[in-house]
């Protein structure tokens, strides 16, 4: 439903993140039926999908440069993007305001 976490593919070529795949299928004991294409596998030792694992991995990474490089986290008063969470206030800040003595 998101990006993949450890994703790995069935032998009928359709992936899902490793820990949905063990929890849709952790009852069933010899064949069990891809969700997507109701074909039928007996893979049980499933690999991680490397590239698939990379490719998630990058747009996660592109996303959040993307989320914090957007105009709403650009922070007001010294106009610099905010890099910093402050634990207390439960807030993004920006480099300088996370050096001050409020923070």
């Amino acid at each position: 439903m998101n990006y993949f976490i450890d994703p790995v593919t069935t032998d009928c070529g359709h992936s899902f993140c490793r820990p949905c795949f063990y929890l849709n299928w952790q009852d069933i004991t010899v064949l069990a039926q891809c969700s997507k294409c109701k074909k039928t596998t007996q893979q049980r030792n499933i690999k991680t999908n490397i590239r698939l694992n990379k490719m998630a991995s990058i747009a996660r990474k592109a996303s959040l440069r993307q989320f914090l490089s957007s105009e709403e986290q650009i922070y007001g008063t010294h106009r610099e993007v905010k890099k910093v969470f402050c634990e207390v206030d439960k807030s993004l800040l920006c480099l300088l305001c996370s050096n001050s003595q409020e923070h």
